[in-house]
């Protein structure tokens, strides 16, 4: 599977430092299902077909017979015209939604099959009509085609919501980037409540890659002024249980958890200074130790607002060169 990027750096006012790094497969599948997920919030096509015409040099678009209407308005039997190489030059800055790395990896020719998600309409700073995925990849077209029938079921039955995040028991990171691209452009879908109660269940879900757990827990606790006073003393106990039982175990697989839960604790104590329960100097040895572990191994991301918390400066990290 391609690598699509999803750049989320800022997260809650708080900075994500991003760094060059080998994708796992769980965090290709998270990213992928999120760009999918992208689209399917917005006003989103998806259709099967073949290249009908090969794209010259220079070319703005390719032109594709589609066979096949997965979702959105129906194209069946039509050649469409997908956007191939807008502003040629232009430094590459939009990650997946950017043409040139979206059709980058894909050998067009004639009567090549291929399958398109696209945006309709203007979304983000994404023209109407671009293609933010095009593959002719098997195991690609399989998890765009379920999270199709995701985004229909949602659309039919929106609490069945719950029943997706259960599932994620089970891994299934695709589905956990799409879900996640839900709830960050839901517009009120949910309550901030149910959204929190959500967020937390996917946090601790292993289908949520281990490099998206603390800008998630973040970004979960950057509503807590939303919350009910109910719901907040719910998140702040179940994010000091997931750092505590770090602190127990001293397993080294709870410890990005914790080290998430610790940075969604962080962002509630900036909010509501009261909320805030003193720390042990060994429970703050730990994480950081853990922390500066899971940079080096470029497991977790550096995240500004645990260095800062934690007291961590580039000496105590200690980044090799690569």
């Amino acid at each position: 599977m391609r690598s699509y990027t999803v750049l989320s750096l800022i997260i809650g006012n708080v900075a994500l430092f991003a760094a060059p790094r080998q994708h796992s497969q769980t965090e290709l599948d998270f990213n992928f299902g999120w760009a999918v997920g992208e689209c399917l919030v917005a006003k989103c096509q998806i259709f099967r077909g073949a290249v009908t015409e090969p794209a010259s040099q220079g070319a703005t678009s390719v032109l594709v017979r589609a066979d096949e209407s997965i979702y959105g308005p129906s194209v069946d039997g039509q050649s469409v015209s997908v956007p191939y190489l807008a502003n040629p030059g232009r430094p590459a800055k939009d990650g997946v939604h950017h043409l040139e790395e979206v059709w980058g990896r894909f050998a067009i020719s004639a009567n090549a099959p291929i399958t398109v998600v696209r945006v309709l309409n203007r979304f983000l700073d994404i023209p109407g009509g671009n293609p933010v995925i095009v593959t002719a990849d098997d195991r690609e077209i399989s998890l765009v085609r379920s999270l199709a029938d995701a985004s229909k079921r949602l659309s039919a039955a929106p609490a069945s919501i719950q029943e997706m995040v259960d599932s994620l028991s089970t891994p299934n990171p695709a589905l956990a980037g799409y879900l996640d691209a839900y709830l960050f452009f839901g517009n009120g879908r949910n309550s901030a409540d149910a959204e929190a109660d959500i967020r937390m269940r996917v946090l601790r879900s292993p289908s949520l890659p281990v490099s998206r757990k603390a800008s998630l827990a973040i970004r979960m606790a950057s509503e807590y002024s939303r919350m009910s006073a109910t719901q907040r003393s719910v998140m702040v106990k179940s994010l000091t249980e997931l750092v505590q039982r770090f602190m127990l175990s001293k397993r080294e697989e709870d410890g990005p958890l914790a080290l998430a839960a610790y940075a969604g604790l962080v962002k509630i104590w900036a909010i509501d200074p009261a909320a805030k329960a003193p720390q042990e100097p060994p429970a703050l040895n730990a994480l950081a130790v853990a922390y500066a572990g899971g940079v080096r191994a470029q497991t977790f991301g550096r995240t500004q607002l645990l260095e800062t918390e934690l007291h961590i400066d580039s000496n105590f990290l200690r980044i090799p060169k690569r």
